[in-house]
């Protein structure tokens, strides 16, 4: 059985201690000359009523007094949250006194006369049915200690009364409004207050603020409360995570694939990295406390199935709502899974994914994910959905989405954690160059597709007629380049791989002497590769048009090849 044993750190009680037996089952604190640990009336803060500690499996629970401050290691306490073993309490405020708390296993002599009864009588009825090797064990003190141990390190955990956790939380949590010049307002996304003056949010959402502004200076983008009077702060800063972009250009770049087991190849999507950014409101307003973020020790605990919550604003395909009036919802789920950025490791440290089951849709992005204790754990950044034929998104019936740990934020707010780019992107490409590359894939097809083309007359050579790099300019949102050849009559190759890119086209004219041109072919594919089959019956130049859809305006560049059909052996040959 557990003991409670009090060490008084500061207060009237300084250095001072006392033991509550295993039978005492609530110990209660405050100025109330009936509490079991009392402070003197006028002490600073103090209550008569100030806490009381309740036993429960193995250990207590705290209950506090709303009406006035307790702090568990320096943080206000939740309510009946477990107390652990060494955990100091401090009543009425910082400066109030303070004591800590220890579990200490109870010597069997210890025990009070009733229970003492009870075993004996328990102990006979055993005794009968099992004899002397049950008496032995029982009379075993390291085997009573060993389970009383077993109790304090595994206790049941209480009910959590998330309704009061999460009201807790949700003044915190902001709405993120676009203010057009003629006084529209639209909900973009969900913030929350990390720090005075500055709310946390996920890197996408700063990066469309910062691209609104950019497109139209007359936009304005606010924080709006969600307590009456609905206060809006203006947004004067935003502060992306480094490795947010850095990440995104790396995974584009290689662009990692996944092989079924019939050797198709398909894109191995990002669930986004770094996702979190810092929005920064004028420096009087006055925002609402910061959330608690959970230490490492938490961070590192997290296991698929535990209970989570957000707080948030998910607007996107719901009935319209009065964004000047923002009231967040709240959704409870599990966390799913924990991994790597990129999906390939999952050590505790580096598990800064957190799969969940919480839904989400536009408007969420940014939320706060808590824990039972009500510490934000994650930001909600995004999830798997599904497209209907119109191209809108749905959720995905697997209710399988994502959120950022929340120690990623930790270098926005606090300059003494570094964070290196150059060292995270080596290691993100050591991690994903397991997998084949689109570049590689890609080559491999184009490889394919001209053995193909060579294998319809495989007595002939496939000569060479062209070999060209290009850029591809920017304009109007893609990239394109033409190169224009002359040649002879006869049957023709044209490919071309691109690299990097998300689509490539490739379109193949004919160009009239008279003027004019008469199309002779087009190919495209998601991999940035593509070949045209074509022929020509006299001497043309012949235009080759390449076009690429790409992401974050990524340079593209592509190699272009033209081969030609030719009898025999004859020519420089591709063999």
């Amino acid at each position: 059985m557990i003991e409670l044993r009090v060490e008084h750190l500061t207060g009237p009680h300084a250095g001072k201690a006392r033991t509550f037996g295993v039978d005492v089952q609530r110990v209660t604190v405050g100025t109330d000359p009936d509490s079991d640990i009392v402070y003197a009336p006028r002490t600073p803060g103090v209550l008569p009523e100030q806490a009381e500690l309740v036993r429960g499996a193995g250990r207590y629970e705290l209950h506090v007094n709303e009406s006035s401050p307790t702090l568990r290691n320096g943080r206000a306490a939740l309510q009946g949250e477990c107390v652990d073993d060494g955990d100091e309490l401090r009543f009425g405020g910082p400066e109030g006194p303070s004591l800590r708390i220890h579990y200490v296993v109870a010597p069997a002599w210890s025990r009070r006369p009733k229970y003492l009864a009870a075993v004996v009588a328990v102990a006979i009825v055993v005794l009968a049915a099992a004899g002397s090797w049950l008496k032995a064990r029982y009379e075993d003190r390291e085997f009573r200690r060993a389970a009383a141990q077993l109790l304090l390190t595994h206790p049941k955990a209480p009910p959590t009364d998330w309704r009061a956790v999460l009201n807790r939380v949700r003044p915190s949590v902001y709405a993120v409004d676009e203010k057009g010049a003629a006084g529209s307002e639209t909900l973009l996304a969900t913030a929350w207050v990390i720090a005075p003056g500055r709310l946390a949010t996920n890197g996408h959402v700063a990066k469309a603020i910062d691209e609104a502004r950019a497109n139209d200076s007359a936009i304005r983008f606010v924080v709006r409360s969600p307590v009456p009077p609905y206060r809006e702060f203006e947004i004067v800063d935003t502060l992306v995570h480094p490795g947010y972009a850095s990440f995104q250009q790396i995974w584009q770049e290689y662009g990692p694939q996944l092989v079924s087991p019939y050797g198709e190849y398909h894109a191995f999507e990002s669930a986004g990295a770094y996702d979190v950014a810092i929005l920064t409101v004028k420096s009087d307003a006055s925002l609402e406390p910061p959330l608690r973020i959970a230490d490492d020790a938490t961070l590192y605990e997290l296991q698929p199935g535990e209970p989570i919550a957000f707080v948030g604003y998910p607007a996107e395909g719901l009935l319209d709502v009065d964004p000047s009036r923002p009231n967040p919802r709240i959704q409870r789920g599990t966390i799913v899974s924990l991994t790597s950025f990129t999906r390939t490791v999952d050590t505790t440290e580096e598990a800064q994914l957190v799969e969940h089951s919480l839904p989400g849709t536009g408007g969420a992005s940014g939320s706060p994910i808590v824990n039972a204790r009500g510490e934000v754990i994650a930001i909600l950044n995004g999830g798997n959905v599904l497209r209907d034929s119109d191209g809108k998104r749905m959720a995905n019936p697997a209710q399988v989405n994502f959120a950022q740990r929340i120690d990623v934020v930790r270098p926005l707010i606090d300059p003494s954690v570094p964070f290196d780019v150059a060292t995270a992107r080596d290691h993100w490409l050591a991690d994903i160059s397991r997998y084949p590359s689109s570049n590689d894939v890609a080559q491999a097809r184009l490889t394919a597709a001209v053995a193909e083309w060579r294998a319809g007359r495989p007595g002939d050579a496939a000569v060479m007629e062209t070999d060209r790099a290009l850029d591809l300019a920017l304009a109007r949102g893609v990239r394109a380049s033409s190169l224009t050849v002359p040649l002879r009559p006869g049957e023709y190759l044209a490919s071309a791989l691109g690299k990097p890119c998300k689509r490539l086209d490739l379109d193949i004219a004919e160009q009239n002497p008279k003027g004019g041109s008469q199309k002779l072919g087009e190919d495209a594919h998601t991999l940035c590769y593509a070949a045209v089959s074509f022929a020509l019956k006299a001497n043309r130049s012949v235009n080759i048009l390449l076009s690429a859809i790409t992401v974050e305006d990524a340079p593209v560049s592509a190699h272009v090849i033209v081969y030609r059909r030719e009898d025999g052996a004859a020519g420089r040959s591709t063999q």
